[in-house]
C-alpha cells in the first residue's frame, strides 16, 4: 500500500507476530470518500481452527440442500454476492448485465447468509412466551421437544466477559434453482415473484430461520432485528 496516495482504493496485508507460534494476519482495505479515507481491517487469527460446515448454524433441511448443490456435477453454485436475500442475488447478476438465458442455464443455487451473536448458555435469561409478543407457530413443526416454550435474552456473566453473548451463528436462505425458477430468470421476473416461488419450492426464509434460532434459545430477538432487514422479517400477508 502506498500510504501517501489517498485518491485511490488500496488493499494490503500485515502479518503481526504475537509470539513464536502465534501470528495474526491483518487485511487492510481503504477507499477514498468525500470526507477522507474509509478503512476496513479484518483480523484473522491463524491459530483459530477452521469451522466445519455442520457448525455454521445450518438447519438440517438447509444442510441437505447445500450438499445437493455442492455435489452437482455441472453448473454454478453462487455462494456470496451483495444482496439482501437469496433471490436478490439473481437480480444483482441480471443487473450487472449477465444474459438471462446464460444465468438460467448455469445457476444451480444461491446461499444468503446473515450472522447473529449466540447467547451465552451460562447466563441467558428465559422469558415466558405469554409475556412477549412473539409466536413460533410458523416454525413449530421444525422444533424439537422442549423448544419454543420460552424466549431468551442476554444478561452477562464472567464466562462471557459480561457481554451476554459468546459466539456467532448463521442465518441462511438456501435457494435451489428449480425448473419454475429457471423460467422466471429467463423472463427476468421481479425479485418478489422469484422469492415467492422459491418459498413454494421449499426454501426457508430468513424470517423462519431467525424464528427457529430464537425459539431454540440460540440468539435473541434484538440480534435478529440487527442482522435481517425489517422488510424481510414479516410474512407478506401480515405486512399487507
Amino acid at each position: 500500500m502506498d500510504v501517501a496516495e489517498h485518491r485511490r482504493p488500496w488493499d494490503g496485508r500485515w502479518l503481526y507476530q504475537i509470539a513464536d507460534d502465534h501470528t495474526i494476519d491483518l487485511r487492510v482495505n481503504t477507499v477514498p470518500t468525500l470526507h477522507g479515507e474509509d478503512m476496513t481491517m479484518r483480523v484473522l487469527d491463524r491459530k483459530t481452527r477452521l469451522l466445519k460446515v455442520e457448525s455454521l448454524g445450518l438447519l438440517k433441511r438447509e444442510f441437505f440442500n447445500l450438499q445437493k448443490l455442492v455435489g452437482s456435477p455441472a453448473g454454478l453454485v453462487l455462494v456470496t454476492l451483495h444482496a439482501p436475500v437469496a433471490a436478490g442475488a439473481i437480480q444483482s447478476m441480471l443487473g450487472m448485465g449477465v444474459a438471462p438465458h446464460f444465468l438460467a442455464s448455469c445457476l444451480n443455487g444461491v446461499i444468503a447468509q446473515r450472522l447473529v451473536q449466540t447467547l451465552c448458555r451460562e447466563c441467558r435469561v428465559a422469558y415466558p412466551l405469554d409475556e412477549v409478543a412473539v409466536s413460533f407457530d410458523d416454525v413449530r413443526p421444525f422444533l424439537e421437544t422442549g423448544e419454543g416454550e420460552s424466549i431468551y435474552g442476554a444478561k452477562g456473566c464472567p464466562a462471557c466477559k459480561m457481554l451476554g453473548y459468546d459466539g456467532r451463528s448463521g442465518l441462511f436462505e438456501v435457494l435451489t434453482v428449480t425448473p419454475a425458477i429457471r423460467q422466471m430468470i429467463l423472463k427476468s421476473m421481479p425479485l418478489q415473484q422469484i422469492r415467492r416461488q422459491a418459498v413454494a419450492d421449499g426454501m426457508m426464509e430468513f424470517r423462519q430461520t431467525a424464528l427457529l434460532k430464537v425459539a431454540q434459545g440460540v440468539t435473541s430477538v434484538e440480534q435478529v432485528f440487527q442482522a435481517v432487514p425489517s422488510e424481510y422479517l414479516f410474512a407478506e400477508d401480515a405486512a399487507t
